[in-house]
């Protein structure tokens, strides 16, 4: 058994023990009664711990203990099964419980980043499992990303949820979301290389949906990749490129898109003078491989403006900001509003 999966099963069982009220006006269980209880290190359940100190739950007395904090689980709680990991999706969750606990209500969090991989879906289930079974939890934040996937999808969507960011598939009869304008960041993009005198850009995008999401369209019309390749084609369009020359897009997994992109980068006549990548960290995987082979573009720009883009891989760039405090104020909203008087909130990108 992982570390981690030790971690989530003190944690599955810290919670539900708060959820029943099995430890109301009480001490909750010493660090070395549950680790001989469970048979892990105390480092496992102090990190159990820390993710509820994190979300409001308890608090640490020093020389007393982990108790409850009651007044916080007296309020009503907003349930966010969300990304939170990774500088902008970070940004996001930060802004948003700091936001949440203002308004005087707790937060209660599950991290769906990495759920396409199938050791981390078994603590997402646990989580979302606890989630639905919290008395007072009447709003949910849903992340749009592979949102029909998620754990026990059709039990959250009763709870009419406001999605996050961008729809990658048909979206539900009815709902509404806080979305990213991605075709306006993939209009920014384009206008600062024409404008830098690039005669060939090339937007490459990383994040590729799924063949059958691709070969759909209505399930493609609002993805980010979409959103991406109609904002920058419009511009080129307008400018007199064919946005078909200067657009790299595959629907290969991402070791894949690198191996080709040493090729272009390899090939002097296919080499661009201006790269948009649709997000910062892949542009760090391409200037990488740009540079083993011989390379630098002049001009370049990402998106999310990441510490990536400030020097975190080694190379600094122009990247679009796309203002993490503004969406989780829109979120806040969003989920504070009755379902019917919901509307679709589009984000704007900041122009470079």
């Amino acid at each position: 058994m992982e570390r981690g999966e030790k971690t989530e099963i003190v944690l599955e069982y810290l919670r539900n023990g708060i959820a029943s009220g099995k430890w109301t006006h009480a001490l909750l269980p010493k660090e070395m009664d549950l680790a001989k209880q469970f048979g892990v290190a105390r480092g496992t359940v102090r990190r159990a711990f820390d993710h509820l100190v994190s979300e409001g739950l308890v608090s640490r007395k020093k020389h007393y203990g982990t108790v409850l904090n009651e007044q916080t689980l007296k309020s009503h709680c907003i349930c966010s099964v969300i990304r939170a990991s990774g500088h902008f999706y970070s940004d996001i969750f930060d802004s948003l419980q700091k936001k949440i606990t203002r308004n005087g209500y707790r937060m209660q969090h599950i991290d769906v980043y990495g759920y396409d991989k199938p050791k981390m879906r078994k603590h997402i289930l646990r989580g979302v499992n606890h989630l639905l079974s919290l008395p007072n939890a009447d709003k949910f934040i849903l992340d749009g990303y592979i949102f029909n996937d998620y754990p026990r999808y059709s039990d959250i969507l009763k709870k009419k949820p406001v999605f996050f960011d961008f729809f990658d598939n048909i979206p539900p009869d009815n709902v509404t979301g806080v979305l990213i304008d991605y075709e306006e960041a993939g209009k920014i993009g384009a206008k600062y290389l024409l404008q830098a005198g690039c005669r060939h850009p090339l937007l490459i995008l990383g994040d590729n949906p799924a063949v059958k999401k691709r070969y759909t369209p209505e399930c493609f019309a609002k993805h980010k990749v979409k959103q991406f390749i109609n904002g920058y084609s419009e511009v080129l369009k307008q400018n007199g490129f064919d946005p078909m020359l200067y657009i790299y897009y595959s629907t290969l997994d991402k070791k894949s898109i690198l191996d080709q992109l040493y090729e272009i980068f390899s090939t002097p006549s296919c080499r661009p003078d201006g790269i948009f990548a649709d997000s910062d960290t892949f542009m760090v995987r391409i200037l990488r491989i740009a540079t083993e082979c011989g390379y630098t573009p002049e001009h370049l720009v990402g998106c999310y403006d990441t510490p990536w883009s400030r020097g975190d891989g080694g190379f600094t760039f122009p990247s679009i900001r796309i203002p993490a405090e503004v969406c989780a104020e829109e979120l806040l909203n969003q989920v504070m509003l009755p379902p019917h008087l919901r509307k679709n909130i589009f984000i704007k990108p900041e122009t470079l």
